[in-house]
C-alpha cells in the first residue's frame, strides 16, 4: 500500500510508505474539486479509512467520472477541428505511447496524419508492409544499412531492407531515434 498525501508526515510516522504531493503539482487541488477535506493532511485517514469503505468507493467513482468527463471534452474539442478518423488514430497512437512515449507518438501523428497515411496506402499492393514502412520510417525507427547484421537474422535483414525500399521514395522527414524512450 502507498499513502499519497499533500504535506510531509510527522517524524514519528510509522504507517505505510508515503508520497508527498506538495511542490510536485502546479497548484493544490481545492477541497471542492478533489472531494478531499481541506484542513488536515491526515484527514483522509479518518475520512476514507477502512471503517468507511463506502466513502472511499464514492470518492474513487467521482475521480473516475471526472477523468471520463475531461477525456470526453478533449475528444469533443478535437472533433471540432479534426476528422473522426484522425481523432481515433491520434487516440490509439497516444494509448500505444503509454507514459514514456506519448509525446513521440503525438509527434508521429502530426508528422504522418491519418489522411496522409490513408492517401499513401490507397490503391497500393500489400498495405500492411507499406504501413509498417511509413510508420517506422517516419518515426525514425528503420535501421540504417550500416546497422544491419548487428541484431537479428537474415530474414529480419531482408524484411528491413524491404521496408527501407518502400520508405525511400517518400519525402517525409523522419523523427530522430532518440525521440523514443525504451
Amino acid at each position: 500500500m502507498l499513502h499519497v498525501i499533500w504535506n510531509d508526515p510527522a517524524e514519528a510516522y510509522t504507517g505505510p510508505p508515503t508520497v508527498t504531493m506538495q511542490g510536485r503539482l502546479l497548484a493544490a487541488p481545492g477541497a471542492a474539486e478533489s472531494g478531499m477535506p481541506a484542513d488536515d493532511a491526515w484527514a483522509c485517514r479518518e475520512e476514507f479509512g477502512a471503517a468507511k469503505p463506502g466513502k472511499s468507493l464514492q470518492f474513487l467513482r467521482w475521480q473516475g467520472w471526472q477523468r471520463m468527463v475531461e477525456r470526453s471534452s478533449r475528444i469533443e474539442s478535437d472533433l471540432a477541428v479534426m476528422s473522426a478518423d484522425q481523432v481515433l488514430y491520434a487516440g490509439v497512437m497516444d494509448a500505444m505511447g503509454y507514459s514514456q512515449n506519448r509525446a513521440a507518438f503525438g509527434r508521429l501523428v502530426r508528422l504522418l496524419p491519418w489522411e496522409d497515411l490513408g492517401g499513401l496506402l490507397a490503391g497500393r499492393g500489400p498495405r500492411t508492409e507499406l504501413a509498417e514502412a511509413l510508420l517506422f520510417g517516419a518515426g525514425g525507427l528503420l535501421p540504417q544499412p550500416d546497422e544491419e547484421g548487428s541484431e537479428g537474422n537474415r530474414v529480419d535483414e531482408l524484411r528491413v531492407r524491404g521496408l527501407r525500399r518502400l520508405w525511400a521514395p517518400l519525402s517525409i522527414p523522419p523523427m530522430q531515434r532518440n525521440d523514443w524512450r525504451s
